[in-house]
């Protein structure tokens, strides 16, 4: 599976009057925590490009159980929720 985080940067993007210039983020982790606990980390990931983004791929190990994959970056600036994955039928 091919993950993709976009606008990992500085600055103010939304508002349209940003006095700094807006960069890429230093190297950002996720952590990936699997039904059952297990957990794994990505990274280190550089945003780069015009969205300051990056890609990754995550594979699911063999015999995870049904259930919730949660993607998470606890970086600055915080993001507003987890992003959550669904693996089979939960």
């Amino acid at each position: 599976m091919t993950l993709y985080g976009h606008f990992f940067r500085s600055g103010c993007n939304d508002t349209g009057n940003c006095v700094d210039e807006e960069r890429p983020l230093p190297p950002v982790t996720l952590l990936v925590t699997y039904p059952g606990g297990g957990t794994e980390e990505l990274g280190p990931l550089t945003p780069a490009g015009w969205d300051s983004g990056f890609r990754t791929e995550l594979t699911i190990p063999a015999g995870t159980p049904p259930g919730r994959i949660r993607v998470r970056y606890d970086g600055q600036p915080r993001p507003q929720r987890p992003f959550v994955l669904v693996v089979g039928a939960a």
